[in-house]
């Protein structure tokens, strides 16, 4: 338990303790490093992450704050577990776990951006496409995973649906088990006429295009004309704007 002295020199030094970001001294460079280092990887995190992220590093201040300020308290027995009076300086506390710190949000960053570098390889080929594709949706809690990246095929047939979209095939077979189906959405086929002046099922036939979107494994059910229904698993990678479209000539 602390004593009289000991509550007294912690409530001095509470103030400066509950920011995240304000620090003694010299400590104002390192306080815009540790800032840097948390943008860095809120930055690179979905929504979800970010609500994670936000909460460990309250916790971590937390952790911050007690920790400098029982540290404190040996301020006046003139002792430290190296037996060297220099470290039990708020600064020195705050500067020693902010280091730390730093470290571990930058491992994170490192970690993130080489987890996205291999989410975005450029897949040409559309059994290995597949076959990754899988393997997330094997990961995924519910069965079900999209795959990021950027893939580049060539458009082998065309079709105009009834709500204005229109979907490609890679594969003159839309049966053929390598066929990716690529499904231009109602809004981004409008504004690929008004763009380029004609329809994309006429244009993008026989043109290779890269796209960078998502691409999932999905069912697909049809019916017959006497009502008997059928399904099968396609691969399909959707396309709401013309910024997830770029075409090779």
């Amino acid at each position: 338990m602390f004593n009289a002295i000991e509550i007294v020199l912690i409530l001095i030094m509470s103030p400066v303790l509950c920011s995240a970001t304000e620090h003694l001294g010299d400590s104002t460079t390192q306080s815009e490093r540790l800032d840097k280092a948390y943008d860095d990887v809120i930055n690179l995190l979905a929504n979800t992450q970010k609500k994670t992220l936000k909460k460990a590093q309250l916790n971590w201040l937390a952790y911050r704050d007690m920790t400098c300020a029982f540290e404190g308290g040996f301020l006046s027995h003139n002792h430290w577990f190296e037996d060297d009076p220099a470290q039990t300086s708020l600064q020195q506390c705050l500067s020693r776990l902010i280091d730390a710190r730093i470290i571990e949000l930058t491992q994170y960053t490192t970690l993130i951006k080489r987890s996205n570098a291999q989410q975005t390889i450029e897949y040409t080929n559309a059994i290995q496409l597949i076959d990754q594709i899988e393997l997330e949706v094997k990961k995924a809690a519910y069965g079900q995973a999209g795959f990021k990246g950027s893939f580049t095929f060539l458009i082998n047939k065309s079709e105009r649906r009834s709500d204005g979209s229109v979907t490609f095939h890679t594969q003159a077979n839309p049966n053929d088990e390598r066929n990716i189906q690529i499904d231009l959405l109602t809004k981004a086929a409008s504004d690929f006429k008004a763009t380029y002046g004609t329809s994309a099922e006429y244009y993008l036939l026989g043109k290779t295009v890269v796209l960078k979107a998502t691409a999932s494994r999905v069912e697909s059910i049809k019916r017959d004309q006497i009502g008997r229904q059928s399904s099968k698993t396609i691969t399909r990678v959707p396309i709401g704007s013309l910024s997830e479209l770029t075409i090779h000539d």
